[in-house]
């Protein structure tokens, strides 16, 4: 198995960031405006929007493969790292 890049990814158009890597490969990331320019109902429609996604797709994934998405990355034993760029490195 890869790990994560070795480079920590950099903030391209917004300020702060987080992205995740399997096998040393960014899978996604999602940018936010600062926090000092962030509303909590900003905060709040992320978090809807983000739960919402979360659910379909997982939703998705079990119609199509049977198995829980818990019960996938349980099976193939993928290396995952993250990245904030609050925190500057991967873990």
């Amino acid at each position: 198995m890869t790990g994560p890049p070795e480079d920590p990814p950099e903030a391209q158009r917004l300020e702060g960031f987080y992205e995740v890597a399997v096998d040393g490969r960014t899978i996604f990331r999602m940018e936010e405006i600062s926090e000092f320019k962030q509303s909590t109902v900003d905060d709040a429609v992320i978090a809807h929007v983000l739960s919402e996604g979360a659910g379909a797709l997982a939703e998705d994934i079990e119609e199509e493969h049977d198995k829980t998405p818990e019960e996938i990355i349980e099976a193939a034993e993928p290396e995952i790292a993250e990245f904030d760029s609050d925190v500057g490195e991967w873990e």
